[in-house]
């Protein structure tokens, strides 16, 4: 969330860490130019669509939203790229993110461009709204989460939470 001066707020959960600003985003060198080169296409698609600057046809049913359009590759490599930076990086804010053999067989998909089964690693997204409006700048520590009996990450960023 930003204030009037465009910075973010650094919500802590720890009672033994007090909320702060920062006036960018989380950052770390993780990749060499070549791989973050690559990864930056896909998670630039992933932008274009979470942020609406990819169009996009949708058809409500209940509710639930059925989107088309959208290229499942890319899409699917942005989210998995998501996944394994977070598992590999270094960060306080990642710490929970941990896929112990499953980073290297992701990080082996991505090398590849691979997006594997589409049973494995699968996904759920939801927009966020508050009031009618996309909650867009919320940014919230992933969390691990049990679904169906298996170990599953919970995403917030973009107005969308994913699991």
């Amino acid at each position: 969330m930003r204030d009037e001066k465009n910075r973010f707020s650094v919500l802590s959960a720890k009672s033994d860490q007090r909320d702060t600003f920062a006036q960018s985003g989380l950052w770390e060198r993780l990749l060499c130019a070549q791989c973050e080169s690559k990864l930056s296409l896909w998670e630039r698609y992933g932008s274009l669509v979470l942020g609406g600057g990819t169009p996009l046809d949708y058809r409500c049913d209940g509710d639930f939203v059925y989107v088309s359009g959208l290229d499942y590759t890319k899409f699917r490599l942005f989210q998995l790229s998501i996944l394994w930076k977070s598992h590999a990086s270094t960060l306080p804010f990642f710490e929970k993110v941990d896929l112990g053999a499953h980073g290297e067989r992701l990080r082996v998909l991505l090398n590849s461009s691979d997006t594997g089964r589409y049973r494995r690693y699968g996904t759920l997204m939801f927009g966020l709204r508050f009031d009618g409006s996309a909650m867009s700048s919320i940014i919230v520590q992933p969390s691990i989460q049990r679904v169906d009996g298996h170990r599953a990450y919970r995403f917030a960023f973009g107005g969308f939470m994913w699991v």
